[in-house]
């Protein structure tokens, strides 16, 4: 048995697959920047989140938070840089029209009714349809059957892209990061210094107890009658 040409790609009941293809086509391009454009949003509500965290628990370690934050940087731009590769792939791959046949509903009760040999309008049984009215019916309900699968398909692997990129790889990688910075001896100490006003406040502190310290010995040798 030959296959159709389309086998796999062209639903069933079409009349003109090639314009429904790119009609299509054009429909799908039309979500990509959207969807760039809310990587991007999530990407800086990553960078902000993971910055606010390493300033609350490194803000008295500058050299620390400098590295923690340049760190930080690279890591969320390599994989925004990542999914914007796999976004643009995904609508590369979109540019494929197709869909299982299982998966397809198509308006088979308005193929069965509208390609009667008389071709009148059900609702009226007045006039009857044109040829181009039916077609651009007919091409008009296996359009929006065809999007309605394809945006069920993109708002599944969109958001799987994004979360998996930029909020799973970013926080194992700088997990990892983190744990080698810390790792290394040489430098260890220069990360580990305390900023210069908060040294200032423990020894003024130091200095305050070691006078209280004192005074409390000569008030516990004061004479009481």
């Amino acid at each position: 048995m030959d296959l159709p040409l389309y086998r796999g790609r062209e639903p069933t009941g079409f009349v003109n697959y090639k314009t429904f293809e790119n009609i299509a086509r054009s429909q799908v391009q039309t979500f990509e920047e959207p969807a760039i454009d809310t990587l991007n949003e999530i990407s800086e509500l990553v960078r902000s989140t993971f910055n606010d965290i390493a300033l609350k628990h490194f803000c008295h370690y500058h050299n620390l938070y400098s590295s923690a934050k340049g760190k930080l940087e690279e890591i969320c731009s390599e994989q925004q840089k990542e999914a914007e590769k796999e976004i643009h792939r995904q609508f590369k791959r979109e540019q494929i029209i197709y869909c299982r046949d299982n998966l397809y509903t198509a308006p088979q009760s308005y193929v069965q009714r509208n390609t009667s040999s008389t071709f009148f309008d059900q609702e009226t049984l007045k006039t009857p349809k044109t040829n181009v009215e039916m077609s651009v019916e007919l091409m008009s309900q296996h359009m929006q059957e065809y999007l309605k699968t394809m945006t069920a398909r993109l708002s599944k692997q969109i958001p799987l892209i994004i979360l998996h990129c930029m909020l799973h790889e970013c926080a194992d990688k700088l997990e990892a990061q983190m744990l080698l910075l810390l790792q290394d001896k040489e430098n260890i100490n220069m990360l580990l210094v305390e900023k210069e006003d908060l040294v200032r406040e423990r020894q003024n502190l130091n200095d305050q107890i070691k006078r209280l310290q004192a005074a409390q010995k000569r008030v516990a040798k004061f004479p009481y009658k």
